[in-house]
């Protein structure tokens, strides 16, 4: 069977999961950022999360009220544990040193194989696409996963105001 879902596939998913994977990939290594592209990967993963929501459970107000949810508790978290992103800013060429982590890859991959596998799940029994649970749940994980990279980039941002360019999360 497992096979027959991969037949089935279409070459556009592949290629997607390539990309994530090197774009992933790329993220485990310490590298010099601008502004936008420290916001660009999130907004990327954010509109791939809402749009998987959207084609695999409609316009309606539970997904996307869950989603936003998890957006909302990736955040929350985020300020409350305080994440030692470890960035620092440059204010000479306003950009960033984001050290590298192996965290976005693990969040590209969990949200690529949770579409994934909620979509063949969809196509194998469509009847569960009526199951709020899984309708609530998977738009919240998508949400929470996505609102990781938010958090994440706005950590980093923030490391632009801190003095002394000290690194995200470090003590006052």
């Amino acid at each position: 069977m497992l096979l027959e879902i991969l037949k089935r596939t279409p070459i556009w998913v592949f290629a997607l999961f390539a990309v994530l994977l090197s774009y992933g990939l790329v993220q485990m290594r310490t590298r010099r950022l601008g502004r936008v592209r420290v916001v660009l990967l999130p907004a990327i993963m954010m509109s791939l999360s809402i749009f998987g929501v959207a084609s695999a459970f409609g316009f309606n107000a539970l997904p996307f009220l869950s989603w936003f949810a998890g957006v909302g508790l990736a955040i929350a978290a985020g300020y409350w544990r305080r994440p030692r992103w470890q960035a620092t800013h440059d204010a000479a060429t306003d950009s960033f040193v984001v050290p590298g982590s192996w965290v976005p890859l693990a969040l590209m991959m969990a949200i690529f194989l949770a579409r994934y596998v909620i979509t063949v799940s969809l196509a194998l029994d469509p009847a569960l696409a009526g199951s709020s649970v899984l309708i609530g749940g998977a738009s919240l994980l998508y949400g929470t996963m996505s609102g990781v990279f938010l958090s994440r980039a706005l950590h980093i941002l923030a490391s632009a105001t801190t003095q002394g360019a000290r690194p995200v999360g470090a003590a006052s």
